[in-house]
C-alpha cells in the first residue's frame, strides 16, 4: 500500500473548540485541520487498492463527526443541567434572598451563564454535528463573540466579588459594596468584554478549504480574507494573556484572604474578646426570606433588622405611669454574660461569612481549573503543531473533550451553591416539590 504523504501545518486552537491552521501545501499533497482535528485527505479519497473514490463534502463530514460524539455528549449533558441550574438560581436567589451585593453579584453570574447556556452549547452542538458543512458566517460572528464576551465578564465579575469578600474580611471598618455598586460593576465587566473582544466579530466567519474541484469544506472559523494575517495570532495572544493575568489576581486577592480567615479562626481560639472581629457588616449574603420549613430558627434570628423601632401603641403597658411608691427593680447584665452573648452572635456571624466565602471561592477555582485545561491545548498547540497528527483515534475524542472543558463553568456553579449553601439546597428541593405535585 501506498499513501500520498501529507505535510504538516502551523495551527493555533481558539476558544470555540476551532483550529487556526496555515497549510503548507505542495503539488500532490492535502491537508486539512479543523474542530481540533486532523484529516488525511488521501486515506479519504483513495482504497486499499489504490481505487479512487469521489467523496463528497458530506461524506467527510460523516467521518468526521464520530470523533466528536464523546464531546457531543459531554456539551448535551451540560446544556441539560446548566438551563434548569441556572434557572433555579436566578429564581431562589431573586425571591427568597433579600438584596445585597453578594446576591447581586451571584445573580450577575447566573445570568452571564445562563445566556452563555443559550448561545454557546446549542452552537458547539451545530459544530460537532456539522463540523466540516458550517456555513453561516453572521451566526459563527455573533455566536463566537458572545462566547468570549460572556466567558471573559464572567471573570471581571469574580474579581469583583473577590474584592468585595477581602473587603468584608479584611479590611471590616471599611465600607462595603453596595448593591448598586456590585451592579455598576457587572455592566462595566460586560462593557470592557465587548469593547476588548469586538474583533472577534470582524476576524471570525466562514473558512472554506477546497478538497477538489467540486468539493469545499466549510468551517465556523477565522474567514478567508483574514486567515493569513497576524491579526488572529495577536487577538488569541492578547486573549489568552488576560485570562492569566485574571487567574493571578483571583489568586492573590484569595491567598490574603485566606490568611485573614485563618488569624481570626486562630484568635478566636486563643480569646473570649470579640473586639477584632465584631465589626464585620451585618452580612447580608444570607438575608433569607423564604418560607422554607426547614430552615432553622437560628438563621432567622440573623436576619438583620433595619426597620425603625415600633413605638407602642395606646393603651399598652407601657403608658401606663408607675403607681406611687412603687419600687422599680433595674436588671444589669454581667461583664461575662454579655460578652458571652456577643461572642456567640460574633460566632455565628463569622462561620456564616466564612461559608459564603468559601462558596464563592469554590466558584472562582472552578472557573480556573475549567479554563487551565483548554489553555493548555492552546499553548502546547502552539509550540508542537504537528502533535495531533500522531494522536490515536481515542486521543482525538479525548482531545475534543478537553478542548471544550472551559464549557462546564456555565453549568458548574448551581451545583456548587447547593453543596455550600443550605437554605438554598431546601428552597431548591421545595420548588421542585411544588413542581412535582402540580403536574
Amino acid at each position: 500500500m501506498d499513501w500520498t504523504t501529507v505535510v504538516g501545518s502551523n495551527s493555533l486552537t481558539t476558544l470555540g473548540g476551532q483550529a487556526l491552521t496555515t497549510p503548507v501545501n505542495t503539488p500532490g499533497t492535502d491537508y486539512y485541520n479543523g474542530s481540533g482535528s486532523t484529516f488525511d485527505l488521501a486515506r479519504r479519497l483513495t482504497t486499499p487498492g489504490n481505487d479512487v473514490v469521489v467523496l463528497t463534502a458530506e461524506d467527510l463530514n460523516a467521518r468526521e463527526v464520530p470523533l466528536n460524539t464523546p464531546a457531543l455528549v459531554y456539551t448535551i449533558l451540560l446544556l441539560i443541567i446548566g438551563l434548569p441550574g441556572n434557572s433555579v438560581v436566578l429564581y431562589v436567589y431573586t425571591q427568597k434572598w433579600g438584596r445585597s451585593s453578594t446576591r447581586t453579584f451571584i445573580l450577575g453570574l447566573a445570568i452571564l451563564d445562563l445566556v452563555n447556556c443559550l448561545v454557546t452549547y446549542p452552537m458547539e452542538i451545530a459544530l460537532l454535528t456539522r463540523p466540516l458543512l458550517f456555513d453561516f458566517p453572521v451566526l459563527c460572528k455573533v455566536t463566537r463573540f458572545a462566547t468570549y464576551g460572556f466567558n471573559t465578564a464572567s471573570g471581571l465579575v469574580l474579581i469583583a466579588i473577590a474584592v468585595d469578600r477581602y473587603q468584608r474580611i479584611c479590611r471590616p471598618l471599611s465600607k462595603p459594596m453596595t448593591t448598586r455598586t456590585a451592579k455598576i460593576v457587572i455592566f462595566c465587566a460586560i462593557g470592557v468584554a465587548v469593547v476588548f473582544l469586538w474583533p472577534a466579530l470582524v476576524l471570525y466567519g466562514t473558512k472554506s478549504i477546497p478538497v477538489s474541484r467540486t468539493v469545499v469544506l466549510k468551517l465556523c472559523q477565522i474567514q478567508d480574507n483574514f486567515y493569513v494575517t497576524v491579526y488572529p495570532l495577536v487577538f488569541f495572544v492578547f486573549n489568552g494573556v488576560c485570562t492569566v493575568i485574571i487567574f493571578l489576581i483571583l489568586t492573590v486577592i484569595y491567598l490574603l484572604v485566606g490568611i485573614k480567615v485563618c488569624r481570626l479562626r486562630t484568635f478566636r481560639s486563643k480569646s473570649c474578646s470579640v473586639t477584632s472581629i465584631s465589626e464585620f457588616t451585618d452580612e447580608d449574603d444570607q438575608l433569607y426570606l423564604g418560607n422554607c420549613k426547614g430552615a432553622k430558627n437560628s438563621e432567622r434570628e440573623l436576619q438583620p433588622l433595619k426597620g425603625k423601632k415600633r413605638r407602642p401603641e395606646n393603651g399598652s403597658k407601657d403608658d401606663i405611669p408607675p403607681a406611687p411608691g412603687a419600687i422599680k427593680v433595674v436588671l444589669k447584665t454581667t461583664s461575662d454574660t454579655l460578652k458571652k452573648a456577643r461572642k456567640s452572635v460574633t460566632d455565628k456571624r463569622f462561620r456564616r461569612v466564612s461559608k459564603t466565602t468559601i462558596m464563592l471561592f469554590l466558584v472562582t477555582l472552578l472557573y480556573v481549573i475549567c479554563f487551565t485545561p483548554f489553555l493548555g491545548i492552546v499553548f502546547h498547540r502552539t509550540i508542537h503543531k504537528d502533535a495531533f497528527m500522531t494522536m490515536t483515534r481515542s486521543e482525538k475524542m479525548a482531545f475534543n473533550v478537553i478542548l471544550r472543558s472551559y464549557l462546564l463553568n456555565c453549568a458548574i456553579n448551581p451545583i456548587i451553591y447547593s453543596f455550600c449553601n443550605d437554605l438554598f439546597r431546601k428552597e431548591c428541593a421545595y420548588l421542585f416539590k411544588k413542581l412535582f405535585r402540580k403536574n
